[in-house]
């Protein structure tokens, strides 16, 4: 279930555990572990410096809940151009769901850049509403005055 997309010197490969993104300056791998994708190399190909001593134990991106689901993975890229002044990069999204939450990591790289560019979008899960604690009744001190109750005559402004 390997799959390898190459744009310029750009180049993204899924084998379905593992993601790897680079280009002729520079590797990234990481590795999938219950829908979290975890650091196993930063790989400067310049300078022939591994920057990962080792595997982080840490994901790199966390989302703010994480339920215990069976999910499924998806691996999608295209070639991106994402504002009207900037080159072209290869776009690789990673879509990790479950019943009720999905996850995509989305990455970008350039061809003749030395940086892998990453940011995870979590959709589902708890709403905010349903997790807050605060009294709406209580005071903030950033109260608005209600004009209809003010009284003529009053030297209030």
């Amino acid at each position: 279930m390997s799959e390898q997309v190459k744009f310029e010197s750009c180049y993204a490969k899924w084998d379905g555990e593992r993601l790897t993104i680079g280009n002729r300056l520079v590797e990234r791998i990481w590795r999938l572990d219950n829908g979290l994708l975890f650091a196993e190399s930063l790989y400067d190909k310049i300078a022939d410096f591994e920057w990962l001593k080792e595997s982080s134990t840490f994901p790199s991106w966390t989302p703010p809940f994480l339920f215990d689901e069976e999910r499924t993975v998806s691996f999608e890229t295209s070639e991106d151009r994402s504002m009207p002044v900037s080159e072209s990069s290869l776009c690789v999204m990673l879509h990790v769901a479950s019943a009720s939450q999905k996850m995509i990591y989305q990455f970008g790289i350039f061809p003749n850049a030395s940086a892998v560019t990453g940011q995870m979008i979590v959709e589902g899960g708890i709403e905010a509403e349903s997790v807050s604690t605060e009294d709406e009744s209580a005071p903030t001190g950033v109260e608005l005055q209600d004009a209809s109750n003010k009284q003529e005559g009053s030297d209030e402004n």
